[in-house]
């Protein structure tokens, strides 16, 4: 199943954008995430990553395809990438929900939480 829509913050004002698909019960692949670019480094992705963990409780994998640029938001926050030929590159990338740390979601769970589906 196929699933779209925007990310608020707590105050309801839209920051970004996402899409992704529901393979079986337990895995989704991210086609797209986007936070506009103001509202970046404040913990937004890294809260819809955990928000889509607990939306699908059964889910115990994540995939997708990382942009060169966001290979680091992805590695920051626990998720094994390929190697990519050179930095230019994209990368796949898996998260593993039982190979999460508390730390990789801790700003995740001490913030309010993000209004994802809409």
């Amino acid at each position: 199943m196929y699933y779209n829509g925007t990310v608020k913050d707590s105050t309801g004002e839209i920051i970004g954008w996402f899409e992704y698909i529901s393979l079986s019960n337990n895995i989704l692949v991210i086609h797209d995430i986007t936070v506009f670019t103001p509202f970046r480094k404040r913990g937004h992705g890294r809260r819809f990553v955990y928000e889509l963990f607990k939306k699908y409780p059964n889910v115990n994998q994540i995939f997708g395809l990382s942009s060169s640029q966001s290979i680091g938001f992805w590695k920051a926050i626990g998720a094994t990438l390929s190697r990519p030929l050179d930095k230019s590159d994209d990368a796949y990338f898996v998260i593993r929900k039982h190979k999460q740390r508390k730390e990789h979601f801790a700003k995740a769970n001490s913030r309010k939480v993000l209004k994802l589906l809409e």
